[in-house]
């Protein structure tokens, strides 16, 4: 028999001795490999003999041990005539391409289909929609399976979201990763929220390359907000309790993340920060919200000053 025939990986049994004439066997803790079945399952289109160690192909000698192209995890034995490069067909059409047991039919470039029964090549980029037959992924050693999606491995600057799509590591857009939170390992700059109803993989803001100090809050699909931006944002899908811990001059209404107008006995400086009234320093401010600090300030030149600082 032609072992090169009966299976795509042939495995090989060693015996090992010191010397090929006195074939005095070697100690097995000194041996460098050994190869022998145990049981049936180690075997691929075969059984174990447990006695020798060594797999006995069932095939017949018109057959080899193919993937079955209805579901390719399994190896089957497959008459030549129905072989059509590493698949057995149910059928090979005139033209060469191999067909399944439904009648589809592929051509050896192109032998992933998809769940309308459409051809694709194992090295195109788009991922491919396996619905109901995610079998079919392995016809590519190239491809796995993510969700119901047939992909290849996301490049790096990429990671890849729970329905296998690749994602810009610097997309301001928030994707979930539910199932596989681990690919968003595959960009430093971004984290998963947990908090968040399907695990979001979000940039991190500061992660930006401008203005990055300046835009620290998350919005509802991951855009990025500076804590002084007067308009209210919505946080929803994330922790939002880190509004107001974020940004201490944000309050948290519903799921709007709003600005925060000042307390009593404060005053709203031109960096959009709240100060005391009593503070000693002089803060550019607008005359509006200098002269809310009754008795205790005075606007001049363009700053909030306490009364005995004003210039006379």
């Amino acid at each position: 028999i032609n072992i090169c025939e009966q299976a795509e990986t042939v495995e090989l049994a060693y015996e090992f001795y010191k010397d090929m004439s006195s074939k005095d066997e070697i100690n097995e803790d000194n041996r460098h490999e050994t190869m022998r079945c145990k049981q049936d399952n180690h075997c691929i289109c075969g059984t174990c003999n447990t006695d020798t160690g060594l797999c006995e192909s069932y095939c017949l000698d018109s057959q080899t041990c193919k993937k079955d192209y209805d579901d390719p995890r399994w190896m089957v034995c497959c008459d030549k005539d129905y072989i059509v490069g590493d698949f057995c067909c149910a059928s090979i059409t005139a033209d060469g391409q191999c067909c399944n047991r439904e009648g589809r039919c592929c051509p050896t470039e192109k032998p992933l289909q998809d769940k309308d029964g459409n051809c694709h090549s194992c090295d195109e980029e788009a991922r491919v929609n396996l619905e109901g037959v995610t079998s079919n992924c392995s016809v590519c050693n190239n491809r796995f399976l993510a969700g119901t999606f047939c992909v290849k491995t996301c490049p790096n600057g990429y990671f890849m979201d729970k329905n296998g799509a690749c994602r810009d590591c610097m997309s301001e857009t928030a994707y979930s990763v539910h199932g596989v939170e681990e690919n968003c390992n595959a960009c430093s700059n971004r984290f998963v929220d947990n908090a968040a109803p399907g695990n979001y993989c979000y940039l991190k803001c500061d992660s930006l390359e401008n203005g990055t100090e300046g835009k620290p809050l998350h919005g509802e699909y991951g855009q990025c907000y500076s804590c002084n931006d007067k308009t209210s944002i919505n946080v929803n899908g994330q922790n939002m309790q880190r509004c107001h811990s974020i940004c201490n001059n944000r309050e948290l209404s519903g799921s709007m993340c709003n600005f925060m107008f000042c307390s009593e006995a404060t005053f709203l400086a031109d960096n959009n920060e709240c100060y005391p009234c009593n503070i000693t320093t002089a803060i550019k401010s607008s005359e509006e919200e200098c002269q809310k600090c009754l008795n205790t300030r005075v606007y001049q030149d363009g700053y909030c000053k306490l009364n005995y600082l004003v210039d006379s």
